[in-house]
């Protein structure tokens, strides 16, 4: 049996706040526990590159899993009530998610279908992140409450991305910067998703 709306809109909320906190900290488990790999690859490839070499690759592969499957419960049953927008480009990242999941291909490695995966998975990620905050940005620009999202949560957004797409992805801390700037946002728009409420965009 579903849940009724509120249990739906806590989950949502729970999804969005969980989601990209448990991604990065595994992301950072993965990069202490496999230094070897970051000192081959760089930081250019993370959190990719922890994603490589079967089973020690697991973790990050279930991380990638994990924000594939937040993404839409809260974009869905959190961001829509509140918003009435931006669940369909959230859902679009969740499908970049998915295919971040497909291991890269390591250095010196002819391209697979997997890496090409992977590659697709970087593109559409990039743009749907860009989109989303966009379309969050278009629906709070005027409600009260929201200062913080457009002073901190959007810039982060649009920095990220900027440098990451200026940088190319080949510098290490522009990979980093990236990584940190669209995904540490969405903890902040869950947050102040809750205190917006259901149904509010509704009204």
């Amino acid at each position: 049996m579903s849940p009724d709306p509120a249990a739906r809109f806590r989950i949502g909320v729970a999804a969005g706040l969980a989601g990209p906190c448990l991604f990065l900290s595994i992301a950072f488990a993965m990069a202490l526990v496999r230094g070897d790999v970051i000192r081959l690859e760089g930081w250019a490839s993370w959190p990719s590159s922890m994603a490589i070499g079967g089973w020690t690759g697991s973790p990050q592969i279930a991380a990638f899993l994990i924000l594939a499957c937040c993404y839409p419960l809260f974009a869905w049953w959190a961001l829509r009530p509140a918003l009435g927008r931006g669940s369909v480009a959230f859902t679009v990242l969740a499908a970049g998610e998915l295919f971040l999941a497909f291991p890269t291909d390591a250095r010196g490695q002819g391209p697979t279908w997997h890496g090409i995966m992977h590659l697709v998975g970087v593109f559409v990620v990039t743009v749907a992140t860009a989109a989303a905050a966009a379309q969050i940005t278009r629906a709070t620009w005027k409600r009260p409450g929201w200062r913080s999202w457009g002073s901190v949560g959007a810039p982060a957004v649009a920095a990220g991305v900027l440098v990451g797409a200026l940088a190319g992805f080949h510098a290490g801390w522009a990979k980093v910067f990236f990584v940190l700037a669209s995904t540490l946002p969405i903890p902040l728009l869950a947050t102040l998703v809750a205190r917006e409420g259901p149904n509010a965009g509704l009204g």
